[in-house]
C-alpha cells in the first residue's frame, strides 16, 4: 500500500464528516428560509398593489400605515429648490452615484429622544444611483455617516427611494419596514413628482417579486425621512452625459472635466423628533473611479521602487559581517508594513470593483515584496545573529570515572541523539520564523479590525499611534549600532529611498482629500510622522559620520562593550615619524594614493574633564571621516577600506584580523 494513501484517507473521512455536518445544518434552515420568503413576497405584493391604487390626495391615508410625516416637514422640501435654483438653465445630473463630505446641524426639538442629533459636525455619504424601466426617474441608495463635533460618537443611516430626475430631488426613507423605505419614498413627493415617484416605486417592488428577492429589512426605533436636492452644474445635458461614458468607456471623444456633485439635505424623524440639515459635496463615482484607479497606479510603482531597493542592498549586504551589523526589528517592522499592505490593497480591491485588478496587482506586488525579499532578507539576518550569539561550550577537565559509574554507563544503553544537518537547521529558522512573524501579522490585522468599528476619533488617534510605531523602523538600527558599536550598516540611498517610499503613502492617506481610503485630512498626523522619521534618518546619519554613540556622554556607554575607533587622530609619535620622513601623509596600500593626515594640533581641547565624548567627536572635525587607521597602525582611504572590510577582515597590509567598524 502507498504510504501517502495512508495519510490521506483520514483527511478525506474527516471532509466527509463535516461535509455531512454542514449539509443536515443547512438541510434544517432551507425550510424555515423558504416560507420567511414567500410571507416577505406576499407583503411586497400587498404593498404593490397600495402604490398602485395610490393618488396625490390620498397618498397618506393609502400609505401612511405605521408612521405620519407632519405638513411642517414636507413644506421644508421646496425650499430646498428654492435657495440652490438660481440657474433654471443649468442641468441636474441623471445619475446622483458619488462619494460625498460635509457638514450637518440640527434644529431638532428639545424633547429629542436622539440626544446626539441635538448639535453639529461633519458627515459622509454614498449614494449608489441605478437606472431602472420607468424613465425619468431611478431608484436611489443613500448611506450617510453622522460624526459629533467632538469625534467621539457617530450615527449611520441607509435610506431608499427614488431620484426624479427633472427636479433633482431625492426622496429617501428608512428601511423601518419589510417594504423597506421604497414604499414610502412617494409620501415626501409634492403634486408634481408623485405621479412619477409612485411609478418608480411600484417598478422596483415589481422588479424584486419577479426576480424573487423580497426585500430584507430590519425595523428600527426611529423611521428616519430625508428630501435631499442635487445643485445644478455646469454644461449641457449632452456633455455631462459624454464625459460619464469617456470617464467610464475611453472611447477616445472629447469631454468635460465632470464638476462636483453638490447637494442640500433635509433629514427628519416624526417619532424620535430629529430634524437635521446637511451640505455636502463630492465626485462622482466615474471620476472617483478613475482617479482612484491612477492612485492604484501609484501604488504599484512605489512597491516596485522598494523591491528594487530592496534588492540592490540585498546584494550589498550579502558577507556575514554586513548582516550581522544589521537589526533584526527594523527588517521585521518593514515586512509587517508590507503585509499590512498587502491586506489593505486586497480588501479595497473586494469592497471597489472597478479598481479590482490593480488592486490586486499592488497586493500581489506586496506579497512579494514581503516574502520573496523581505523575509528571505529577515531569515539571512536570523540566521548570521543564531550563529554568532551561539557560544560553544566550555571544555572541563577530563576525570577518571568512578567504577560504579563506569558500569552503569555501559549498561544503560541510551545513545546520544545525532547532531542536526544544515538543511534540518535551516528548515527549523524558518519554521520559527515564519510563525513568528504570520502571528505578529495576524495580531495586528485583529487590532486593526477592532479598531475599525470604534467612533472617529478613536480610530483616528490608533491609526496615528499605530503609524507612528510601525515607521519606527530605523530605531532598532539605531540602537544596535550604539550597542554594538557599528558606524553604519545600511547603505543611505536604502534609507533614503525606503523612507520616501513609505512616507509617500503615509504623505497621500493624510494629505489628499480625495484618498481612496476615505480617510480625513490631517496635515498636523503626516508632519509628526515624517518629522519622527526624518529624526531616525539623521541619527542614522550621525552615527555613520561622527561616531555610533556619538549623542551620550561617554559615562553611559562605560558599560558598553568597548569600540575601536577607525579615525582616531595621529599619535604624537606617529606624527614625528612622519615629520622625520619628511612629509606629513601617508600612502593607503589599497589604491596606492596619499592621505592628508591632520595635525593633532588643530584640535581643541578634548580632554574628558572639559567634554563628553560626542563632543569630542564633533570638536574633531569632519576631515577625520577621510581615513581610516586600524589597530596595527595602517593607514588608508575610508573608502577605500570599507570595500575591502565588506569582504575580508584582514588589515591588507600585515594580515592582521580587523575588528568590525
Amino acid at each position: 500500500m502507498d504510504p501517502s494513501s495512508r495519510y490521506n484517507a483520514p483527511n478525506f473521512f474527516i471532509f466527509l464528516v463535516l461535509f455531512y455536518i454542514i449539509s443536515n445544518t443547512n438541510s434544517g434552515d432551507s425550510g424555515l428560509l423558504l416560507e420567511e420568503t414567500a410571507r416577505k413576497l406576499e407583503h411586497d405584493k400587498t404593498y404593490l398593489g397600495l402604490l398602485k391604487n395610490a393618488t396625490y390626495d390620498k397618498r397618506f391615508q393609502v400609505l401612511n400605515h405605521t408612521v405620519t410625516i407632519q405638513q411642517a416637514h414636507l413644506d421644508e422640501i421646496p425650499n430646498l429648490a428654492l435657495a440652490y435654483d438660481s440657474h433654471e438653465h443649468l442641468p441636474f445630473y441623471l445619475n446622483a452615484s458619488s462619494s460625498l463630505k460635509g457638514s450637518w446641524h440640527s434644529t431638532s426639538h428639545a424633547n429629542t429622544t436622539e440626544p446626539f442629533f441635538s448639535g453639529g459636525g461633519k458627515m459622509s455619504a454614498s449614494i449608489d444611483d441605478r437606472f431602472i424601466k420607468t424613465a425619468g426617474a431611478s431608484r436611489a441608495r443613500a448611506s450617510f455617516t453622522f460624526t459629533s463635533r467632538s469625534g467621539w460618537s457617530t450615527r449611520d443611516l441607509e435610506l431608499q427611494g427614488v431620484h426624479h430626475h427633472e427636479s433633482g430631488l431625492l426622496f429617501l426613507a428608512s428601511d423601518h419596514t419589510e417594504a423597506g423605505g421604497m414604499f414610502y419614498a412617494p409620501m415626501l413627493a409634492n403634486a408634481s413628482t408623485f405621479n412619477l415617484t409612485r411609478e418608480a416605486a411600484a417598478t422596483v417592488l415589481q422588479t424584486r417579486i419577479s426576480e424573487q428577492r423580497p426585500y430584507d429589512g430590519v425595523e428600527s426605533e426611529c423611521n428616519y425621512f430625508a428630501a435631499c436636492q442635487l445643485h445644478r452644474t455646469l454644461g449641457t445635458p449632452q456633455a455631462l452625459q459624454v464625459a460619464e461614458e469617456e470617464y467610464a468607456y475611453h472611447t477616445g471623444r472629447a469631454y468635460q472635466v465632470l464638476p462636483p456633485v453638490q447637494m442640500s439635505c433635509f433629514v427628519f424623524s416624526e417619532d424620535c423628533h430629529v430634524d437635521v440639515h446637511l451640505q455636502c459635496d463630492g465626485l462622482r463615482e466615474v471620476l472617483l473611479n478613475r482617479r482612484a484607479h491612477d492612485h492604484a497606479i501609484f501604488f504599484i510603482l512605489i512597491v516596485l521602487a522598494q523591491i528594487g531597493l530592496t534588492t540592490r542592498q540585498m546584494r550589498q549586504t550579502a558577507s556575514p559581517s554586513h548582516l550581522w551589523r544589521i537589526s533584526l526589528w527594523s527588517i521585521g517592522l518593514q515586512c509587517l508594513l508590507d503585509g499590512y499592505h498587502a491586506v489593505a490593497y486586497f480588501v479595497l480591491g473586494l469592497t471597489l470593483p472597478a479598481l479590482f485588478i490593480p488592486l490586486m496587482a499592488a497586493a500581489f506586488l506586496s506579497i512579494m515584496l514581503m516574502t520573496l525579499y523581505g523575509l528571505r532578507y529577515l531569515l539571512f539576518i536570523y540566521r548570521m545573529h543564531r550563529q554568532l550569539v551561539e557560544v560553544a561550550p566550555t571544555q572541563t577537565p577530563a576525570t577518571e570515572p568512578t567504577p560504579e559509574a563506569s558500569a552503569e554507563t555501559l549498561t544503560t544503553g541510551v545513545e546520544t541523539p545525532a547532531p542536526l544537518t544544515e538543511a534540518q537547521i535551516e528548515r527549523r529558522d524558518l519554521s520559527a520564523l515564519y510563525v513568528r512573524f504570520y502571528f505578529a501579522l495576524l495580531v495586528l490585522l485583529f487590532v486593526s479590525l477592532q479598531i475599525a468599528y470604534l467612533p472617529q476619533r478613536f480610530r483616528d488617534l490608533s491609526l496615528i499611534t499605530g503609524l507612528l510605531l510601525l515607521n519606527s523602523y530605523w530605531l532598532p538600527q539605531v540602537f544596535r549600532h550604539f550597542k554594538r558599536g557599528h558606524r553604519k550598516s545600511l547603505s543611505f540611498t536604502y534609507v533614503g529611498g525606503i523612507s520616501a517610499c513609505r512616507m509617500s503613502l503615509v504623505l497621500y492617506l493624510f494629505c489628499y482629500n480625495g484618498n481612496v481610503f476615505f480617510q480625513e485630512v490631517n496635515v498636523t498626523a503626516a508632519l509628526g510622522i515624517a518629522s519622527w522619521v526624518w529624526l531616525q534618518i539623521m541619527l542614522l546619519g550621525g552615527q555613520a559620520l561622527f561616531g555610533p554613540r556619538f549623542m551620550v556622554p561617554a559615562s553611559w556607554s562605560r558599560s558598553l562593550p568597548s569600540v575601536y575607533d577607525y579615525h582616531a587622530i595621529p599619535a604624537e609619535d606617529e606624527e614625528s615619524l612622519l615629520a622625520a620622513q619628511g612629509n606629513d601623509e601617508a600612502t593607503c596600500a589599497i589604491c596606492m594614493a596619499s592621505i592628508d593626515l591632520p595635525h593633532r594640533t588643530v584640535v581643541p581641547d578634548t580632554s574628558p574633564e572639559t567634554t563628553t565624548a560626542g563632543l569630542h567627536l564633533l570638536a574633531a572635525g569632519v576631515w577625520r571621516r577621510g581615513f581610516m587607521r586600524t589597530p596595527c597602525k595602517h593607514y588608508y582611504h575610508s573608502d577605500c577600506l570599507e570595500t575591502w572590510m565588506q569582504r575580508r577582515l584582514r588589515c591588507p597590509v600585515c594580515r592582521a584580523v580587523l575588528p568590525p567598524a
